[in-house]
């Protein structure tokens, strides 16, 4: 049995990367000295197309280094409504980062799915399942934590080569790259971990803001670090800190 812990990795800059293109110049033609029908000419041009065109949700890249990535949701105005507004059952007094508001403090409670259609860098990827990521910081009604699920409505899709986006809202970090830099130390000290980026995100044409996009723990990220191997156990670390409350979680 191999026990697996994945802390996440790749530190992204918000720089955006020149623009390329690519141009086929005309050279004057050279007359052919092969017979017909006996080859092909020296200076016929090779317009065989890529293997993978760049416009298909295949062939995204999720957590670009160079750029900020572009992520668009339309969805049911009363339905975003809704996702926003809907937190934990808390009780006065309670504290918002307390324990209130932990999954396992409230095992009836499950935040609602909701159908999108969303287009990341200008590549459209229809019937999305979005909700509120789960932890404290995702409860926000101002600016959600999201998690987006290609599989929900459509099984066994990848896009990008992973089943899932994570946006968090860096609710608890005003610096948004505390994330970012710390899984990028895990990464360089050589441990398998999760990818990060920054991502700006839009629902029905209203800026959220800026995210931090983490890629999530599942399969596809075991089959990446561990040469396709995607079984073993999977274990998600709860929170630890220096406080009365959340020191009983160190081991």
């Amino acid at each position: 049995m191999r026990v697996v812990l994945l802390l996440a990795a790749v530190l992204s800059s918000c720089v955006a990367a020149p623009s390329t293109s690519r141009t086929h110049s005309a050279a004057p033609p050279t007359p052919s000295t092969t017979p017909a029908g006996h080859g092909t000419p020296d200076d016929t041009p090779d317009d065989t197309p890529d293997d993978t065109p760049d416009d298909t949700p295949d062939a995204l890249d999720l957590f670009p280094a160079d750029r900020v990535l572009d992520v668009s949701i339309a969805m049911d105005a009363a339905a975003w409504s809704s996702l926003v507004a809907e937190v934990p059952p808390m009780n006065p007094g309670d504290e918002v980062f307390g324990p209130a508001c932990l999954p396992q403090n409230n095992p009836g409670f499950d935040y609602t799915i909701h159908e999108a259609d969303v287009v990341i860098d200008g590549v459209a990827v229809n019937d999305v399942a979005v909700r509120k990521r789960n932890w404290c910081g995702s409860r926000s009604e101002v600016k959600p934590s999201l998690k987006l699920d290609f599989n929900e409505f459509v099984a066994h899709r990848d896009v990008g080569g992973v089943g899932a986006l994570g946006l968090n809202n860096a609710l608890q970090d005003p610096s948004f790259v505390r994330t970012c830099l710390a899984f990028e130390v895990f990464a360089s000290a050589g441990l398998p971990s999760s990818r990060c980026s920054f991502a700006r995100v839009h629902v029905n044409g209203v800026d959220q803001g800026l995210y931090v996009n983490v890629e999530h723990v599942d399969k596809h990220c075991l089959r990446r670090h561990f040469d396709g191997d995607d079984g073993g156990d999977r274990y998600k670390g709860f929170l630890g800190d220096f406080t009365p409350y959340r020191q009983a979680f160190f081991e």
